[in-house]
């Protein structure tokens, strides 16, 4: 059986000047990934702020025997900071966390344990985000392979200043090289270009991708890129995007094939406008008779 020295890393949205981040691996679904074997891991987080990294912390978690010893380096927790402005364009930051096999067998897959990261603070809500994988994700593997290209997008968003109701969209670009992302909101003509400096976050408001006079919007939100960013839909209060309600990772976009040989489409179009009418008036022609 193939073991793995390694499991792909993966992005979590950093805290804000309100909330503090907790990020907690499971460790019976961690020891799962090791098909319980003894294994002595390394974990290496980055917190990144701007293409600068503020911290890089390296932990060592030993499974011996069936438990963990030093498992509290499967917990990770960043405090909040007034440096950490969500308000901000580029204020947000973000943690990469690397998890290496220094000793033992290695991982059942290359794949890390989901989970989730809470946001918490004492004046605030507190919520529940999902992390992304950097690299490995098999449904963008997928995307890239059919539509040369990354394409999601999220059905129901708002905004809303009378209501104090905003919206954003947060792409995440771990990566050495620029990203170019494009927008498209339902019911606008405009395609949005942006353009995501290497190894930031950017914040970009909803409202600020609509036409001039128009406040209030609702609809789907539509994202594509040649390249990989992480991306998130953060519902917050219009005046302050540290007052959150929600962070929400997006759909993949699936296509089905559009294609349908000739034999069925004639059988579809005999169903559709022989035997379907035709059960509609044998129907109507029984519920007569019967009364």
């Amino acid at each position: 059986m193939t073991r793995y020295g390694y499991v792909f890393p993966f992005i979590t949205i950093g805290p804000n000047r309100r909330l503090s981040l907790t990020s907690a691996i499971m460790p019976q679904a961690l020891a799962e990934a090791l098909g319980h074997s003894n294994a002595t891991l390394e974990i290496r987080r980055l917190t990144i702020l701007r293409a600068t990294i503020l911290e890089e912390r390296r932990e060592l978690a030993h499974f011996h025997a069936g438990g963990w010893e030093n498992a509290a380096a499967l917990t990770h927790r960043v405090p909040s900071d007034a440096d950490f402005d969500w308000q901000q364009p580029d204020g947000i930051p973000y943690v990469e966390t690397h998890i290496t096999v220094l000793e033992g067998a290695g991982f059942l897959s290359p794949f890390p344990p989901a989970f989730y990261s809470v946001y918490y603070g004492s004046d605030a809500k507190t919520i529940l985000s999902d992390n992304n994988l950097k690299y490995g994700d098999d449904r963008l593997a997928t995307q890239f392979r059919v539509f040369r290209r990354l394409v999601v997008g999220y059905p129901a968003c708002f905004v809303d200043p009378e209501r104090d109701i905003g919206e954003s969209l947060l792409l995440i670009n771990p990566y050495l090289t620029q990203a170019i992302v494009f927008v498209e909101l339902e019911g606008i003509a405009t395609r949005r270009r942006l353009v995501v400096s290497p190894q930031q976050v950017y914040r970009v408001p909803l409202s600020d991708l609509l036409p001039e006079g128009m406040r209030c919007w609702q609809g789907a939100v539509s994202i594509d890129s040649k390249v990989r960013p992480s991306v998130y839909f953060l519902k917050h209060a219009h005046c302050d995007a540290n007052v959150v309600s929600t962070l929400e990772h997006p759909s993949y976009y699936y296509a089905n094939d559009s294609f349908v040989p000739a034999t069925q489409r004639a059988r579809l179009l005999f169903g559709r406008h022989v035997l379907k009418p035709l059960r509609i008036r044998l129907k109507r022609g029984l519920s007569a008779f019967s009364t």
